[in-house]
């Protein structure tokens, strides 16, 4: 049996001279399923919603924080990450035009990726803006409590996520992929201090 779960916006992208592709520093839809439950969001706010099995929205994860809003420094340390990793001049050329001419987004989006852990916590990963070198994950648990933050090497891009590990793969300067696995140390729930009731 199908079922619903409404309507949502794809990628953003661009169109240039008769190309297509995904628009640089635009949105993504993002999707993850654990046990009866299916998390969506689209990244235009920091909100990801909590479907059942059904179709039926159960509740909404958010988070307050305001919209970023890309500047022109953001678009240029973009461009020239971009160029960096192209060693053909002629190309570098080419695409330093095309990326001078791209219209960005107005703002950066909320968040970049979604995941699960078999606890059912949500995990939900800071959109990298260029130039930072920090990886965050926000955790929540399953009714959205938020529980803490990870951080994680940018360009490490995470698989899978499990009660004590996080399992992703690492590329090098030179494009080369490297599967690694992190030791996941949770802390230690903190006891409650009672107060006197002198």
């Amino acid at each position: 049996m199908l079922h619903d779960f409404g309507s949502f916006p794809g990628p953003d992208r661009y169109r240039h001279a008769g190309s297509d592709g995904p628009l640089p520093l635009g949105k993504q839809l993002s999707v993850t399923i654990h046990g009866e439950k299916v998390l969506i969001g689209t990244a235009d706010e920091y909100v990801i919603g909590s479907f059942s099995m059904q179709g039926t929205q159960e509740a909404l994860i958010r988070r307050d924080v305001g919209r970023r809003r890309i500047t022109a420094r953001d678009r240029d340390r973009y461009t020239d990450e971009q160029l960096a990793r192209v060693r053909d001049p002629a190309r570098r050329r080419s695409l330093a035009g095309w990326y001078r001419d791209l219209s960005f987004p107005e703002f950066f989006p909320a968040y970049a990726s979604l995941k699960t852990d078999p606890d059912g916590n949500l995990w939900v990963q800071d959109y990298v803006r260029p130039g930072e070198e920090r990886v965050l994950w926000r955790v929540f648990d399953s009714t959205g409590v938020y529980l803490g933050t990870l951080e994680l090497p940018r360009g490490f891009t995470v698989f899978q996520v499990g009660r004590d590990f996080v399992l992703g793969a690492w590329v090098d300067a030179l494009g080369t992929s490297y599967v690694h696995q992190y030791a996941l140390r949770k802390p230690e729930p903190q006891p409650r201090r009672l107060r006197s009731m002198e």
